[in-house]
């Protein structure tokens, strides 16, 4: 079996991305407590609701479908003690 070389090179990365990523990685942990939280799970000891709800809030932007989600964690909030 024979395997083609391959070849690339790697341009210093924007930094202008950054805070964005940084924001799409605030909200995917969120969403992330967020499901931990609903099932009640083993692995979500040092889950807490209100950071889950900061973390969520501050990283949603402008996005129209973010504060939805944000709102319906609030929601699922009220309904568990």
């Amino acid at each position: 079996m024979r395997f083609a070389k391959q070849e690339f090179v790697l341009n210093e990365t924007d930094r202008s991305e950054e805070p964005q990523i940084d924001r799409d990685m605030q909200w995917a942990t969120s969403v992330v407590e967020f499901g931990l939280l609903l099932r009640r799970s083993q692995m979500a000891s040092q889950a807490d609701w209100s950071n889950m709800l900061e973390r969520a809030a501050s990283s949603a932007g402008g996005d129209a479908y973010r504060l939805e989600c944000v709102a319906m964690m609030r929601k699922a909030r009220s309904m568990f003690p």
